[in-house]
């Protein structure tokens, strides 16, 4: 899940490159790198860790480049495996996003003739295309040492002795766009100038010259976003959802009925997702099944080609993902279409893969969402599956009216922050923390685990109220913290009851919900709100929660360890 960029420019790309890779940095923080043709050379500089700590000369003239932030997957954290790789002769460098899933078996035959300096697999990349300079021009070699591979890429090369870059991209996503003075190729939209943006088409290899927009665009308008006061992106964007709700609110009722008619007609309905968005899926399921009586199915998108055979173009896909990039959904979404099944997705992100593979994309209309753990985009996708639902059981304007209430209860939570961050300073040190909930609120627990563990590092489980005594009750020592989602709904006693068993062992008791109860040792209180819209302020304290605990313990909410803004490996 890497960022790339090449650009092609009429003036220094250096400063160009380092705007773009802060911007991709989202992709990976693990290291990153910039390769500049300088005076008939390319000269490299990388580091490990964040795009800041990169020495960069500042002084160079070249006006083509490509840079690189990785997350690791094959070869430790450290700068002999950060990108760009140079081949043995140095006038040649490559970045790369993806897996080479033959590597090893291309390596081997280089034996000893080639120099290799890093544990990758990407490396093997710019050896294949030095073998074939041998007897080929640039834009040939890069092609026949691209039909060599196996596995997934988007790769950028350039070489000293040709003016333009070679790219090549399957199943990760590659796009294109000019300026009146550069063109670039970038991993995703950040960065890239509005007009004409194009997608390298899954499969291409493409030479990419010089193309001049003609737009009357002078920059790249490279700006990288603000945290504003906030000591975090991430608090910034939990305290942005009240006006994200209603942002995603603003849909062309039109395009929704025509997509909620789509669900209602489908035999077999399937929705899809990864990370925080398959908890969204799970709450959107249950809302399809209470308001219009329309049973799906929930698969994880890491699962869903698993399914394939089952597909048909009797069934419709329904992908979530924020980005749009996530690669495990997008495998799955291929093999659907090939079997001519419909797609629907939900996304926050324009010009994503995954809206080119779909029949009809809604957007949640969010803004960007910089800080890993997603916050803001949870909520809008909620917004979304609530407004297909009102649709589907045609109570639309008694629904949106209803919606419109929500950023007010949602501002109500955010007033609870002293509380949470008293709470978090308390569990901050917990070995295991514990989620529960039933019905729609199981789900939430989930959303609330998956943000506690992303951020703070503390192993957090999540389940069902009612299967703490299958297998976890042996787990709850003295004050370990359980947490409910126990709203005044039909699941109240219920969840209780279950509280009152892992009291009985000694744990620690936590209660999010608007009514009080003698079986919390904490309590947050959340507004009350119709059954059905708990999920959106009950998530508001675990997003909180998340956020202290990460806080009090010293960490970077933003950049957890090991995680990255886009999965874009299978």
């Amino acid at each position: 899940m890497c960022g790339i960029v090449g650009i092609l420019s009429t003036r220094p790309v250096v400063g160009d490159i380092v705007a773009v890779l802060r911007n991709l940095e989202y992709r990976g923080y693990d290291s990153s790198g910039i390769a500049v043709i300088d005076n008939g050379k390319v000269v490299i500089s990388k580091d490990t860790g964040y795009v800041s700590n990169l020495n960069v000369d500042r002084s160079l003239q070249g006006t083509i480049g490509i840079g690189h932030c990785r997350w690791a997957t094959h070869g430790d954290v450290k700068k002999e495996n950060a990108h760009p790789f140079a081949d043995c002769t140095g006038k040649l460098a490559i970045v790369h996003n993806g897996i080479i899933d033959n590597y090893e078996e291309l390596k081997k035959q280089f034996g000893d003739s080639h120099l290799f300096t890093s544990d990758t697999d990407s490396e093997v990349i710019v050896h294949q295309i030095e073998r074939y300079m041998t007897g080929f021009p640039f834009d040939e070699a890069f092609r026949r040492a691209v039909n060599d591979l196996t596995g997934s890429y988007a790769i950028i090369a350039i070489h000293a002795d040709y003016p333009y870059l070679m790219v090549a991209c399957k199943e990760s996503p590659l796009l294109v766009a000019s300026t009146d003075y550069c063109t670039i190729v970038a991993s995703d939209a950040i960065g890239l100038p509005d007009n004409g943006i194009r997608h390298i088409p899954d499969g291409a290899v493409e030479r990419i010259d010089m193309a001049l927009s003609g737009s009357g665009c002078d920059s790249l308008a490279i700006t990288a976003p603000s945290k504003g006061d906030y000591a975090h992106y991430m608090l910034k964007e939990i305290y942005e959802q009240p006006e994200t709700i209603l942002a995603t609110l603003d849909q062309d009722k039109r395009k929704l009925t025509g997509v909620a008619l789509d669900i209602l007609r489908a035999r077999d309905v399937i929705l899809t997702a990864c990370g925080t968005s398959r908890f969204a899926t799970i709450i959107g399921r249950y809302l399809f099944a209470s308001y219009a009586k329309k049973f799906s199915e929930h698969v994880v998108g890491s699962e869903l080609h698993y399914f394939a055979t089952s597909f048909s173009n009797s069934t419709l896909v329904m992908a979530v993902s924020q980005s749009g990039e996530t690669a495990d959904v997008l495998n799955g979404v291929r093999l659907a279409r090939q079997k001519g099944s419909r797609i629907i997705s939900i996304v926050n992100r324009r010009h994503s893969s995954l809206e080119s593979l779909s029949d009809t994309t809604i957007f949640m209309n969010c803004g960007d969402e910089v800080a890993v753990a997603s916050t803001k985009s949870f909520t809008s996708e909620l917004i979304v599956f609530y407004l297909l639902s009102f649709i589907m059981a045609d109570c639309y304007d008694t629904g949106i009216a209803e919606l419109q209430h929500l950023p007010d209860k949602v501002g109500e939570c955010l007033k609870h922050h002293d509380i949470v961050a008293t709470l978090a300073n308390k569990i901050k040190s917990a070995e295991h923390i514990y989620y529960i909930g039933k019905g729609i609120n199981f789900a939430v627990a989930g959303e609330c685990a998956l943000k506690l563990k992303e951020v703070s590092y503390i192993h957090t489980e999540s389940m069902s109220a009612g299967e703490l005594k299958h297998g976890t009750l042996p787990l709850i020592s003295i004050d370990t913290p359980v947490i409910g989602i126990c709203p005044n709904d039909n699941t109240y006693q219920e969840t209780i009851a279950n509280l009152h068993e892992a009291k009985a062992r000694g744990g620690l008791i936590i209660g999010i919900s608007d009514r009080d109860n003698s079986v919390f040792d904490y309590w947050i209180p959340i507004p009350e709100v119709k059954g059905v819209y708990y999920p959106v302020v009950s998530v508001i304290i675990g997003q909180l929660l998340a956020y202290y605990c990460a806080v009090c313990k010293g960490l970077n909410p933003d950049r957890p360890r090991s995680l990255a803004k886009s999965v874009t490996v299978r």
